[in-house]
């Protein structure tokens, strides 16, 4: 598995956001969203462009940079086919969000770790948890085994 190279300059957390825009900027959101609808093939910054268009007009300058700045963060691969750039994702959505969830966790943990680890105990105890929890623990300690 790939890892993502965010760093302190380009990782981004925006908690009252919704979805993916908690992770992301609003349109790097809106394009990865794209890309994870076709795991398994390369997709141009133009297809991008033409899907996001339906909703709203972007340039295709602004969509190549959005695409280009991802592949810089590792969040996307990128492959050069004659004069275009075909792109795919680094990892597929589950896997991604999974990877960043856990290093916001690890950081907020490494400088807040009375209050989160108060605010889980808190929600353990008022059953705010999901029902199956022992499942997925168990389920995230085989992946990473």
């Amino acid at each position: 598995m790939r890892s993502i190279d965010h760093d302190r300059e380009t990782a981004v957390f925006h908690p009252f956001k919704p979805g993916m825009k908690k992770l992301f900027g609003e349109l790097e959101a809106e394009v990865m969203e794209i890309v994870w609808r076709v795991p398994d093939r390369l997709i141009t910054v133009r297809e991008v462009l033409d899907e996001l268009n339906k909703s709203k007009d972007y340039a295709y300058t602004t969509i190549m940079t959005v695409m280009s700045n991802l592949a810089k963060k590792s969040v996307l691969l990128v492959e050069k086919n004659g004069q275009a750039y075909s792109y795919r994702a680094a990892m597929d959505k589950e896997n991604y969000t999974r990877t960043m969830v856990g290093k916001i966790i690890d950081q907020l943990l490494a400088d807040f770790s009375e209050p989160v680890l108060s605010h889980f105990a808190k929600a353990l105890e008022k059953g705010a948890l999901p029902e199956n929890l022992a499942e997925k623990i168990e389920k995230a300690k085989k992946e990473e085994a």
